[in-house]
Parts: C-alpha cells; sequence; structure tokens
C-alpha cells in the first residue's frame, strides 16, 4: 500500500507532462513514454528473450541495462519519472568491460550490479545508490583470475543490509562464500575454510542467516554477518531439493543414496535452521519425486508427489495428508497459490487430454479449470484468487478462471500469444501477442476477457514489441523498436485504474 502515492503522483505528472499532451487530451494509456536516452548508432535496451533487462523500482525509477552510449558496451542506467532524467550507474568501464546483470535492493534504495568494470573479464560486484553516485566495489582484493563467477553467486538480505556472495577472490578456482554491508565494507567469509561451496545458496527470510551446501554432501548454516557455520546433514549424506521454510525457522532435504546409516535413502528430513535434532518427515521419494517438493508460504505444508497422487504433511513432520488422487496422470509439480490455501495441477493422458484443477490445501475439493483438453501450463495471480491457463498446440488460447469457479473466460483468441502476466491488482492480464497480423503489440484484458484494451502505440513500418515486465503497481515496462526500426528502446505505461476511452472516443 505504500506504494500507491508515488503512482498515483506518477500518474498525475504524467497527464501533465512533456510528452505533447494537455490536461484533459492526455492518450491514457495508451502512448508509451521512452525511458532511455539517445541511443548511440547500433544500441539497444539489453534483454533476455526479448524481456528488457529493466526493473521498475519504488515506483519512482526504472533501472536498465543498455549499449547505450557506446555499441557493444553494456552499461546500467536509471530513469527517474519525476523529472524524466536518465544517468549513468556504472563507474567508468575498463576497455571491454560491460555491466553483466543487477538487483535491486528489497528496500528501493540500492542497486547491486556485476561487472567487469576495472578489469577485463575479472566480474566483481558493486553497490551504487539508485538515485546515482559513487558505486563501491563490494568484493574483498581479487587474486589473479578471480572473479564473481555467476549471476546465481549473489544475493540482497531481505532488511537490504548485507550481500552475500561467492567468489574465488582468495585463490583462483577455490570459491568461498562471503557477506558484506550493501554500501561497502570489509566482507566477512561465511564458508569454512575446508571444502568449497556449490553455486546457489538462500538466506533467510529474517536476513538473520545463510544455508548453503558444500559438493552434494553437506548442508550448512551460518549468521549473515559471519560466525561458525554448523554443519546440518550427519556425515557424508548425499542430499538434493534444500529448501528453507518461509519462516525461517527449518530446512528440509531429500537424500538420494545412502552413504551413512542414521539416513534412509529417498526420504526427507527436517532440521532447524541453527542446527539440533533432525526429524524424518518422510519415507521413500523417487529423485523425480523430490523434484515436485515444496512448501507452502506461509511454512504451514510441505507439497509433494508420490506414487502420482499429492500430499501434504507439516516440515517438522506428523502425519501425511491425500488431496489429490488423479484421473489418469499427473503433469508437472503442483502449484501452491500465495495465499498458502490452494493447490492447482495438471491431470490428464496424452498430450491433448490434460486439464487444470484445483483443490483446498487442506481438504480434498477437486475443481476443473479448464475446459479444453490440452492444458500446456498454468499461472497464478498475485491475489491468490485466479488461475490462467495456456494450451499445447494453440498459441491464440489463453483462459483464465477463478481458482474455484468452473467456468474459463477465453482472453486470447485469434492471433497469437506470446507472453503474458498479471497485472499489479491482479484484475488484468497483461498480453504481448499479434492479434491481427505478424505484428506483436501489447494489450490488457480484463478477466471476464470482455475489455480489451491496447497499451502499445502503433509502432513504424516493421517495428514490433519483443517483450515486458510489469511493476509492483499500475506500470508496465516493454521493450520495442517502436519509434525506428530495429533499434530496440524501452517504454513506459500506465496502466488504467478504471477504464478509459480512446482520445476521440
Amino acid at each position: 500500500m505504500s506504494l500507491v502515492a508515488p503512482f498515483v503522483v506518477g500518474l498525475l505528472c504524467a497527464a501533465a507532462g512533456s510528452d505533447g499532451h494537455t490536461p484533459g487530451t492526455f492518450a491514457f494509456p495508451y502512448r508509451g513514454l521512452k525511458v532511455n536516452g539517445p541511443m548511440t548508432p547500433g544500441g539497444d535496451v539489453a534483454s533476455v528473450d526479448g524481456k528488457p533487462r529493466a526493473e521498475i523500482v519504488a515506483g519512482r525509477w526504472v533501472v536498465y541495462m543498455a549499449d547505450q552510449d557506446s555499441d557493444g558496451v553494456v552499461e546500467l542506467y536509471r530513469f527517474a519519472q519525476r523529472d524524466r532524467s536518465v544517468r549513468k550507474l556504472n563507474g567508468p568501464l575498463v576497455a571491454g568491460g560491460d555491466v553483466r546483470e543487477f538487483q535491486v535492493s528489497p528496500d528501493g534504495m540500492r542497486v547491486v550490479y556485476r561487472a567487469d568494470q576495472d578489469a577485463d573479464e575479472q566480474l566483481e560486484l558493486y553497490s551504487v545508490p539508485v538515485s546515482g553516485g559513487i558505486a563501491v566495489r563490494l568484493n574483498g582484493p581479487m587474486v589473479a583470475n578471480g572473479d564473481v563467477h555467476a549471476d546465481v553467486d549473489y544475493a540482497i538480505s531481505s532488511d537490504s543490509q548485507r550481500v552475500v556472495y561467492r567468489s574465488d577472490e582468495l585463490t583462483d578456482g577455490e570459491f568461498a562464500l562471503f557477506s558484506v554491508p550493501i554500501g561497502g565494507g570489509t566482507p566477512a567469509q561465511l564458508s569454512p575454510a575446508s571444502g568449497v561451496p556449490s553455486a546457489g545458496f538462500q538466506i533467510t527470510a529474517d536476513a538473520t542467516r545463510v544455508v548453503f551446501e558444500i559438493g552434494l554432501t553437506e548442508v550448512w548454516t551460518v549468521p549473515i554477518g559471519g560466525g561458525s557455520p554448523v554443519l546440518l546433514t550427519p556425515g557424508a549424506s548425499e542430499v538434493d531439493t534444500v529448501i528453507v521454510t518461509p519462516d525461517s525457522a527449518r530446512v528440509v532435504y531429500h537424500t538420494r543414496d545412502q552413504l551413512v546409516p542414521s539416513l534412509q535413502p529417498g526420504a526427507v528430513y527436517s532440521v532447524p535452521i541453527d542446527g539440533g535434532t533432525t526429524v524424518q518427515v518422510l519415507d521413500s521419494l523417487l529423485d523425480e519425486e523430490a523434484l515436485t517438493l515444496s512448501i507452502a508460504p506461509d511454512s504451514s505444508r510441505l507439497v509433494f508427489v508420490r506414487s502420482n497422487h499429492v500430499y501434504t504433511v507439516a516440515p517438522g513432520g506428523g502425519p501425511l495428508t491425500l488431496i489429490v488422487n488423479p484421473f489418469w496422470q499427473l503433469w508437472g509439480a503442483p502449484r501452491i497459490t500465495p495465499d498458502s490455501q490452494h493447490v492447482v495441477f495438471i491431470d490428464g493422458v496424452g498430450l491433448r487430454n490434460r486439464w487444470a484443477f484445483s483443490t483446498s490445501i487442506d481438504v480434498p475439493t477437486r475443481v476443473r479449470l479448464s475446459d479444453m483438453d490440452n492444458v500446456e501450463d498454468i499461472a497464478l495471480s498475485p491475489d491468490s484468487g485466479s488461475v490462467a491457463c495456456t494450451y499445447e498446440g494453440l498459441d491464440w488460447a489463453l483462459t483464465c478462471t477463478s481458482i474455484t469457479s468452473e467456468f474459463p473466460a477465453f482472453l486470447g483468441r485469434g492471433g497469437a500469444v506470446v507472453d503474458f502476466d498479471f497485472a499489479w491488482d491482479s484484475r488484468k492480464v497483461v498480453i504481448l501477442g499479434s492479434r491481427t497480423g505478424p505484428i506483436q503489440e501489447l494489450y490488457s484484458v480484463s478477466l471476464d476477457g470482455e475489455d480489451v484494451q491496447p497499451l502499445s502505440p502503433p509502432s513504424v513500418a516493421g517495428g514490433d514489441v519483443t517483450g515486458f515486465v510489469v511493476g509492483g503497481g499500475p506500470l508496465v515496462l516493454y521493450r520495442a523498436d517502436q519509434d525506428t526500426d530495429n533499434v530496440f528502446e524501452l517504454y513506459l505505461i500506465h496502466l488504467p485504474l478504471v477504464h478509459y476511452p480512446p482520445v476521440g472516443d
């Protein structure tokens, strides 16, 4: 709710803004506001699979990556909605250097990015205020060939105070885990001196501890600011599917081969986050069944598939509850709604005989969510009230229904649905697709499929939208060659809070 005021201010400013419209004639929301600065010849906004490498921050800024100033040199920029200014965030780059990716702190105050800023091909971590300022290096001095190797090797704590990262800054090829204040300081080593932590780690939701693996055999926990690491798994147990409960209380893991007598192969165990008595939660799960193991956001239940049935169990152990006895065959892992109240799953036979269903997480209450028989994937709305379905072999088909309703509405029909996402308030769906002809455009659809509104304005000949990102409020970013064919830039749209007819209607 704290984001509403900045968004409303943004809407009012846009209505009286400098994009050629005066109050009363503003084409809300049909005109995209260009976010990036002038592009050098050959420059584009960076993307992954067409989606812009960009993020809306606190309803006030847009952070994005582009080779805006020098073709082939990707850098980090910030657009301010208040005055529509663009500012480069990264420090000066060495020849051959560029920014690889970035993360924004949960409080929206700082941006952490990975780049070979000071030495070509030596990837390090930097932190800078989102409003602009001096970028500080977070990692310690690097040995020759040392770096922060990948995007999974760093994360920001939920309280926005610290950055945890994995690097071989002390000895080339020997990675260790470190923690450092987000504004800079002396890194503290978190991992034990013996053993190399695996790529990927988890920070507890309360920002107090870090859970990490060493090889395939050990799971450790350590205070986020440094301290004595605690081994959570006994002996040389081979483990996978490590889950930290959202309430930061426990670690759940699945064992594979029987390497120590105290563990049953294929079983699931649970242990307090800071060490203590390990309890067996489940007996044998096959490896592919373990991949379905997930936990409700409120930490109340583990959800998993065993022998083509869906069960739940408390993460600390207890009796199993059968919630899905399928008619045919389960496809993929069940999905838990954000409010932890329902489980959505796909049940069917063959490639073109699959349906989506929902059930209560506590009591079997099967409801069919799709009326066509070839469901490919499902998506859940942020408010847990709606489920969208896509269909195998039907790129034009997208349906949406209430989590407890058997009457879906068509949101995409006639043309191709390339991508979609629920809007911030879960009352609309934003769709990237081609409704008429080959050109991809952006539009929003109400959940009943009745109110279809174009979002992206007409592009130049040959231009279309490649991808979009929905923000945490009524803002959407999209990447398109809207103004110049084959020059892909970044645009901002305010989703309508109510229906606004096109200007002239």
